[in-house]
């Protein structure tokens, strides 16, 4: 999650801040983003403004003024800091008030403000939002916020604020952070109404004065492969262009679309769209084009599928999976549902799909100067969300190997139930296993290439749903993308929030998935993925506002379809709000202090690999592989039941194999 500077006054806790999630960005930025017809660059307080602006904070009036004299009243005070705090939800019990109903514009920050204990309403039941603010009362609304500090001893005093004013501490306090200062006469004048530039000061100084240096961000979109943007080298340069124009430094480029590819591989047959020249490396001209640009490349492959319906007209290639493992071959690797129907993906419990996936990313990473890869698809199938019922969850994974190895694990043949706990687990763990053993052979292929995946966020997000292990993500397509970043298998989490900003419920649902991923404890990125294709533009501007405050960027699905609208563009418009001014791409992989192991032991059986006195557990995979992530550097023991003990020497940022030897 992007983190805040740390506020440089001692009064206000670094805790606050981190808790904000605000995006602080810089005045440089926020001068160029918003220049307001009346506050001109030798306005007093000009960055200020551009800030609170830039941060979406506040905004102008549409004369393209700020109007920075004009008061602020307690309900713009209360918007202020709602949407600094990364606009929280209250709680069921915030005090209401008389004056505030819900269908009030202003009625969720005020009853956050209230919930907090930040302001209060009055005697009568009102808040009165439409009063102007005082300067005494701005000062309590900060003082409450930041955890009521102690004041400073060497705090100015003011002649019309002595020690029995019922803001002295309040006021003592502001003054002696330097958030606000008195007048020449020596005066605070504490009931004096507060302005829009005096509000934009009081909060820009709260905030730490934000460092000039901006801070790395991903900002890119998703590039597919169903039409001819990426067949031909004069639509590749078209697309990487309208990327930079639009304030991009990512793109995420599909060249792996159904188990073919658009690159130089040994491992996938050729994509056979008629219109792709077979002299054509996508995947080279997308790299050299990107890095040209200064931007990075995700190579994203779609790891799973294994056949679309936009393949009925095509020639397949002889050695195309669909042909050798698909659901009427000798040995099926596709999928199956509970009543044995085919489905077009690979099933990630049968070892030669392990095997077959892991090795094509590989090969990617060892092949192509590519900054990461992407991983799409790593799920079971679950077909159309939308017309699907509780009753229909984890319906897939019925291919008769994988079913084999589960009757193996649990002792008995007999055919598990859809909603069997011990069956869902044993998919989970299919689709984790795989993840893992990605991570660990792309790192062997090149250990400065990155894995990055796009996650499933269907409906309701986990705090609505009662827990991530409520959500369709977990039960119904078994893929716990959250403990794959917590575990270090992936190094960026793109979850793809789609919903509509139109409408009510999916608004809801999109705030919920970015408030809880903005929360989440990792050691990698995590960026929202976006659906432009289901919002109008200015719709989708305000929902990559509210991702970036709590994550590490966004991503815009999609390049072919940036609006709602087919045809409708969003390069113009990024390019004026929130993606107006340059700023870097983090750095993808973090310095590894550990290396990985992969230990080849049998099928299901427990692994225990101990280093630096900490012992860790995993179950051998599909392929008889147990693999460790970020093991600690010096002299390990590895063991398993049936195996003799051995020791392996890890290093870091590499990665180690064990074939164990049986005891007899």
């Amino acid at each position: 999650m992007l983190t805040s500077p740390t506020v440089r006054r001692a009064g206000v806790p670094l805790l606050l801040v981190l808790l904000t999630g605000v995006l602080l960005v810089t005045v440089d930025e926020a001068a160029a983003d918003h220049e307001f017809s009346d506050v001109g660059r030798d306005h007093p307080f000009h960055d200020s403004i551009g800030w609170l602006a830039g941060v979406g904070i506040a905004s102008g009036y549409e004369d393209g003024t700020f109007r920075p004299a004009r008061t602020v009243s307690r309900q713009a005070v209360a918007a202020f800091l709602h949407r600094y705090a990364g606009e929280p939800v209250a709680s069921e019990d915030a005090p209401e008030f008389s004056d505030v109903d819900e269908g009030h514009p202003f009625h969720d920050p005020i009853a956050w403000l209230a919930d907090e204990g930040v302001a209060s309403g009055y005697d009568d039941g009102t808040f009165r939002p439409e009063e102007a603010v005082s300067r005494q009362a701005v000062a309590a609304f900060l003082h409450r916020y930041a955890g009521e500090p102690v004041v400073s001893e060497d705090a100015p005093e003011f002649s019309d604020v002595d020690e029995g004013h019922p803001f002295h501490i309040p006021i003592g306090w502001l003054a002696g952070e330097g958030i606000a200062s008195g007048y020449e006469d020596g005066t605070f004048r504490p009931a004096r109404a507060v302005s829009r530039q005096a509000a934009a000061a009081f909060l820009y100084r709260f905030a730490g004065e934000p460092d000039p240096e901006p801070e790395p961000e991903i900002r890119g979109w998703w590039v597919h492969l169903f039409d001819d943007t990426l067949h031909s080298s004069e639509g590749i340069e078209a697309m990487l262009d309208d990327a930079v124009e639009a304030g991009a430094n990512t793109v995420i480029a599909q060249v792996m679309r159904r188990q073919d590819a658009v690159y130089d591989s040994d491992l996938l047959p050729r994509l056979s769209e008629p219109d792709l020249p077979d002299d054509l490396d996508v995947l080279a001209e997308l790299v050299d084009g990107a890095h040209e640009r200064g931007m990075q490349l995700h190579a994203w492959s779609s790891v799973l599928p294994a056949y679309h319906s936009a393949y009925n007209d095509l020639e397949l290639d002889e050695e195309h999976i669909w042909r050798t493992h698909g659901p009427d071959s000798e040995e099926p690797w596709t999928s199956f549902d509970v009543d044995g129907r085919s489905v077009v993906y690979l099933d990630p419990g049968v070892p030669g799909v392990q095997n077959h996936v892991a090795g094509a990313l590989a090969e990617i990473a060892g092949r192509y100067d590519v900054d990461a890869v992407h991983i799409d698809y790593l799920r079971y199938d679950h077909g159309d969300i939308r017309l699907s019922g509780d009753g229909d969850s984890g319906v897939t994974g019925y291919n008769e190997i994988a079913l084999q190895r589960f009757a193996d694990r649990v002792g008995h043949d007999e055919r598990p139930d859809p909603e069997d706990p011990e069956w869902g687990e044993w998919r989970r763990e299919q689709t984790r296993h795989l993840m893992r053993r990605i991570r660990a052979e792309v790192a062997d292929a090149d250990p400065t290439v990155a894995v990055s995946q796009a996650g499933v966020t269907w409906g309701q997000g986990p705090e609505s749903a009662g827990g991530f292990e409520n959500t369709p993500t977990f039960r119904w397509v078994f893929q716990d993308w959250p403990r794959w970043l917590r575990e270090g298998a992936i190094d960026v989490a793109l979850p793809m929030n789609y919903f509509a900003q139109a409408d009510s419920s999916q608004r809801e649902h999109f705030d919920d998935w970015t408030r809880w991923q903005g929360g989440l404890e990792h050691h990698g990125l995590l960026a929202v993925g976006q659906a432009g294709y289901l919002n109008d533009p200015e719709d989708s501007v305000e929902q990559l506002r509210r991702a970036r405050t709590r994550t590490d960027g966004a991503v815009v699905y999609s390049y072919q379809r940036q609006t709602r609208e087919w045809g409708g563009t969003l390069v113009d418009l990024l390019s004026q709000s929130v993606w107006a001014d340059p700023v870097p791409a983090p750095d993808l992989v973090a310095d590894s202090t550990g290396g990985h192991v992969i230990v080849t032991a049998s099928d299901g059986d427990p692994v225990d690999l101990t280093a630096a006195g900490t012992t860790s557990s995993e179950r051998a995979d599909a392929t008889d592989r147990a693999v460790f992530l970020d093991v600690a550097p010096g002299s390990a023991t590895v063991e398993a039941p049936g195996f003799e003990s051995t020791s392996v020497e890890v290093e870091a940022g590499t990665v180690s194999r064990v074939e164990l030897t049986p005891t007899s």
